[in-house]
């Protein structure tokens, strides 16, 4: 029998308001059984970021970070798009372009990579699974740099925009 949900520590998030909830968002953390985490909010829209004029944000990076209680050995993060709208011309909108997996045991100060995404090609609402070599800690940290394609919605807009991300 799986262990209940249970909720986690709020991911942290900058100071600047990177990362910010709009007003009627929440996160929920929750412990889906042996080796899985969640990270979730709405499985349409999940964490959104404030707006951006444009789609290079490597002068003023957003990012992700997941407490998941305790050093843990980390094998893959699964990225969930947001399915609620579609990407302007098409695809999946709010996926970042660029962008680093990064790990931090629990007591350290700073962040090691563990994965480098450069361009990877839009999913058309898939989930996109990202693996982690010999990649042990206490937080998952997705640190953008370049943002993808904007909302059908929002044609001026990027943001970094997921529904869910999922830890094993």
């Amino acid at each position: 029998m799986p262990p209940p949900a249970r909720r986690t520590r709020r991911p942290r998030r900058r100071d600047d308001g990177h990362g910010q909830l709009h007003p009627g968002e929440r996160r929920l953390g929750q412990d889906a059984g042996p080796g899985r985490h969640h990270h979730q909010r709405d499985r349409r829209q999940g964490f959104t970021s404030i707006d951006f004029p444009s789609a290079d944000i490597s002068r003023t990076p957003v990012w992700i970070e997941i407490d998941l209680g305790a050093d843990r050995a980390i094998g893959s993060a699964t990225l969930y798009p947001r399915t609620d709208t579609g990407g302007a011309g098409g695809g999946t909108p709010g996926l970042p372009a660029d962008f680093t997996l990064q790990i931090r045991a629990d007591g350290d100060t700073s962040n090691t990579t563990a994965r480098t995404v450069t361009g990877p090609p839009n999913p058309a609402g898939a989930a996109q699974t990202y693996t982690l070599a010999s990649a042990t800690g206490r937080y998952l940290r997705l640190h953008a740099t370049r943002l993808g394609r904007l909302a059908s919605d929002e044609s001026t807009k990027y943001r970094l925009q997921l529904a869910e991300i999922l830890i094993r």
